[in-house]
């Protein structure tokens, strides 16, 4: 009985210990994707409504179409005017700097973030796989992440794409 008690209090402390560094470890990436805008105001939440969910990785789907497309008109006005500025896009470099794309990706969400900018403005940190189809073989998955700002009062978007998360 003693024997098992033990091992029940080990395992309870590896399971704290494992938890603990986890959660450090997801502050620490939030910390640096915030790039310093992380304050007791603004704190970053993980999304666990699920509209919220399907409406960012949307969001992210037409992002990557247009970008598919080419369409720098278009892929111009998605882009957020911080990165915009940040990055020194034009619509000249844009494809250039946001990376080209020869074939067609699909967004899959596996862990989302938000951050609440003003009562209208948030901001979703989202992690998660493209796919992308390839003609003779299996499609490719590679990491990806992405965020994305939604002004709900004038329900538009604006992506920061995920060199800003780099």
């Amino acid at each position: 009985m003693v024997v098992f008690l033990i091992i029940i209090i080990v395992e309870l402390a590896i399971g704290v210990h494992l938890l603990n560094n986890t959660q450090e470890t997801t502050e620490n990436v939030l910390q640096g994707e915030n790039k310093g805008y992380m304050n007791a105001e603004n704190p970053i939440e993980k999304v666990r409504e699920r509209n919220n969910f399907y409406t960012v990785s949307a969001c992210v789907d037409k992002y990557l179409s247009y970008l598919y497309d080419e369409d720098i008109e278009v892929l111009y006005n998605y882009l957020d005017s911080e990165y915009i500025k940040e990055k020194g896009i034009t619509k000249n470099n844009i494809l250039e700097k946001i990376g080209k794309t020869d074939t067609y990706k699909i967004f899959t969400a596996k862990e989302m973030y938000k951050q609440k900018i003003t009562e209208d403005i948030t901001k979703y940190y989202a992690y998660g796989v493209i796919k992308e189809e390839i003609a003779n073989g299996e499609p490719l998955e590679e990491e990806f992440y992405i965020a994305i700002k939604i002004d709900s009062k004038n329900e538009t978007f604006s992506v920061l794409p995920n060199t800003y998360i780099d």
